[in-house]
């Protein structure tokens, strides 16, 4: 089901992997066949993933980690510590259009 979200998204699982990575600032790496491990149920969602997912889709950790029937431990970091380098919305959307 975790995949499934990230695929109605447009994610691949190699966009997925790159996704993990840029809003966990690096916490969790993983190769595009561990994500499609994920999602085939060979590769165990840990609470970490489930909270770095829920980053990258936009959902709550606890609502993501009930969907999937995992338990979320009180001390878990957020999906993402710093936004360095990423560039607001409102920036994007301010930009004058019309060109020069």
């Amino acid at each position: 089901m975790l995949l499934q979200l990230a695929h109605s998204r447009n994610l691949t699982w190699t966009g997925t992997a790159k996704a993990l990575y840029a809003v966990t600032d690096g916490r969790i790496c993983l190769s595009p066949s561990t994500i499609g491990g994920i999602g085939r149920g060979t590769v165990e969602a840990t609470p970490e993933l489930v909270a770095g997912l829920a980053g990258v889709l936009g959902i709550p950790a606890p609502g993501l980690a009930a969907l999937g029937g995992i338990h979320l431990p009180d001390d878990l970091p957020p999906a993402a510590t710093s936004s360095k380098g990423v560039e607001r919305p409102e920036s994007i959307v301010g930009r004058d259009r019309a060109g020069p």
